[in-house]
């Protein structure tokens, strides 16, 4: 899993830099979806899996599952679009713009 982790933020930052058909960039993303097949099939096979996916055959739960992560991605866009806003068209500083989130 981390091995996936690693390569796909990997790509996904060094890809504009490097150039997306880069070899590097292609060679660790191919590795970081072969770690993930690797994990998928070494969890499916575990008597206590570290994620169960089974759970995922129940449509309630994989509903449910796919739209917390959305919120959570939507929340975490907004407070970053909202600290750029804050700071380059508001004027405020990075420690103005951190006070402004606290509760």
């Amino acid at each position: 899993a981390v091995v996936f982790l690693f390569g796909i933020v990997y790509a996904l930052i060094e890809g504009p830099v490097l150039g997306w058909t880069s070899a590097r960039v292609i060679a660790i993303a191919v590795v970081a979806v072969l770690a993930l097949v690797a994990f998928l099939r070494y969890e499916s096979r575990r008597h206590d899996p570290f994620l169960d996916l089974r759970f995922f055959r129940s449509i309630p739960f994989t509903t449910a599952t796919i739209t917390a992560v959305s919120a959570f991605a939507a929340w975490g866009a907004f407070l970053f679009m909202m600290s750029v806003y804050l700071q380059s068209e508001r004027g405020f500083s990075a420690m103005h713009t951190g006070l402004i989130y606290l509760p």
